[in-house]
């Protein structure tokens, strides 16, 4: 059994619109969030006690769960569907136990992980932040599950449902802190997100069941098993190392001005947001189709999907990048300044995203150009990459958070995410034995370009009226935005790029 080759426009416009309606409960919980947080010492116990969470969450999916699809393909084109429900029912027994392991070791010693990620927090701090992480350590297992049953659905084709648990994750993040913020506190975020978390999971998996795709037989003594861990494992022991940054990050802004570490987790949730809505879509749809393309060595097919898959993500992100570089501040007021969220506070996250911006471009186009070593099997490859970034980032954080403070971090992120994917691309070319790298620098340039000259003309325009963009209303911010989009627009026209005409032939393979 193979996975059906469909058009991609269709579903990636479904999973687009599904994402912009997460990020519009995003929004609104960030807007809670912040009118009733601010950047205050709670907020900043809250993402302290993110971190351990989110450093394993993201260690096993980005190792267990990023190998699982094409593996998972191949045993069900390779041994039938009766072997792959197996499979399924297997590796969420065997994460179960790994992750609930997890889970009660975090839960014992979690004063004292608390006193190891964030050392500049008080005694107080730390049992509040101890006590925060107990709640949200729990979100590791359902996390994990869910990114392993969500390529299950994929390689079905179903990509509606994945898309739409994390909006009713969202959901019930927001419906939670609505309710109960004003009598636990922050705790009211923490307890939202373990059970926004949990549902997603179950909606998936119910779905999995109903439709008799998953077979619990308890036998771990598998080939494709030992072959899914062996391949996981090189990517598993250097993620070890070079997530940890978000963890070290976070200590070193333990020690600097209090709301220093809700200034960078407020900005890199944004981040966060801006690159699933921007490049998820693209590079959810696109994986399952790469997967065969591998597969069936059609190497020529698997080059052009990625190629069109970097020029649309490029395409859509460069645009946001600069808006946010010129314009933040004012988008940042409208999103949280009010209650706790002080003007302050505004000033500060517009900043440390502007910093950010960098990341969020190479974080986007990463979340593509990581599923060709996925697929190829050169894991160790790609995390030699990342950990030689790793060890950079660890240099110039300490350096630059000395100067800079809390934005020396962002643009020490930035600067390390940059050299993590031109470093990616280079060694990719070799993996694939070349593709049209004149086409790719051809975007490359072209796009930045479109991108920045109607920016340069808007603010150049501004300056003759003395007027700052910081000045206007929201209502005359939205119009200069979409008088840029309309420049940009032309520009594209302009320079003669063909992505914007031909957006639709590129996604739709058939």
């Amino acid at each position: 059994m193979k996975v059906e080759k469909k058009g991609l426009l269709k579903p990636t416009l479904q999973i687009t619109a599904l994402s912009l309606g997460g990020i519009v409960l995003n929004f609104l919980t960030q807007l809670l969030v912040a009118y009733y947080f601010g950047a205050t010492p709670a907020r900043d116990a809250y993402f302290a006690a993110l971190a351990l969470p989110t450093y394993v969450a993201a260690l096993l999916v980005g190792s267990l769960g990023v190998i699982y699809l094409p593996v998972f393909v191949d045993v069900t084109s390779k041994k039938g569907n009766l072997d792959a429900r197996a499979f399924l029912g297997n590796s969420i027994g065997l994460v179960f136990g790994i992750t609930a392991l997890i889970v009660v070791a975090g839960t014992v010693f979690s004063n004292e992980l608390i006193q190891l990620t964030a050392p500049g927090f008080s005694f107080e701090q730390i049992q509040f932040a101890g006590q925060l992480q107990r709640i949200l350590l729990p979100t590791i297992v359902f996390q994990v599950l869910s990114h392993i049953t969500a390529s299950v659905l994929q390689t079905r084709s179903q990509f509606l449902l994945p898309a739409f648990t994390p909006l009713l994750s969202t959901l019930i993040i927001l419906v939670v802190v609505s309710l109960l913020s004003k009598s636990i506190g922050i705790q009211s975020l923490a307890y939202g997100t373990l059970l926004g978390n949990a549902i997603a999971f179950l909606f998936n998996m119910m779905y999995l069941i109903r439709q008799n795709q998953v077979r619990f037989t308890g036998k771990f003594n598998n080939p494709y098993i030992k072959r899914w861990l062996a391949l996981s494992l090189p990517l598993l022991a250097a993620g070890i190392f070079y997530r940890l940054t978000t963890v070290f990050e976070r200590g070193i802004a333990s020690y600097l001005e209090e709301g220093s570490l809700s200034y960078l987790g407020y900005a890199n949730q944004i981040m966060t947001i801006l690159a699933t809505v921007t490049s998820s879509g693209i590079a959810t749809t696109l994986y399952p189709q790469l997967s065969n393309s591998w597969i069936e060595r059609d190497m020529e097919s698997l080059k052009q999907q990625f190629l069109n898959g970097i020029r649309i993500i490029l395409l859509i992100c460069v645009p946001i990048a600069v808006v946010f570089i010129f314009w933040g501040q004012p988008v940042f007021r409208l999103l949280f300044e009010r209650g706790a969220f002080t003007p302050e506070a505004t000033v500060a996250v517009t900043s440390t995203f502007a910093f950010l911006t960098g990341a969020f471009l190479a974080n986007s186009l990463g979340n593509l150009v990581a599923k060709i070593y996925y697929l190829s099997g050169k894991t160790m490859l790609g995390s030699a990459i990342e950990v030689a970034t790793a060890l950079i980032y660890l240099a110039l954080a300490v350096g630059l958070a000395k100067k800079m403070q809390y934005n020396g971090l962002a643009l020490a992120t930035s600067i390390t995410a940059a050299l993590s994917i031109t470093a990616s691309f280079i060694s990719l070319y070799f993996i694939l034995k070349g593709f049209d790298l004149k086409e790719l620098i051809r975007s490359f340039v072209l796009i930045p370009l479109a991108a920045l000259l109607p920016m340069l003309l808007l603010q150049t325009l501004l300056k003759q009226l003395t007027v700052s963009i910081n000045s206007l209303s929201i209502v005359l911010v939205a119009a200069s935005m979409l008088l840029y989009l309309l420049l940009y627009i032309c520009m594209l026209k302009l320079v003669g790029t063909p992505e914007l005409n031909q957006i639709q032939r590129k996604l739709y393979f058939s």
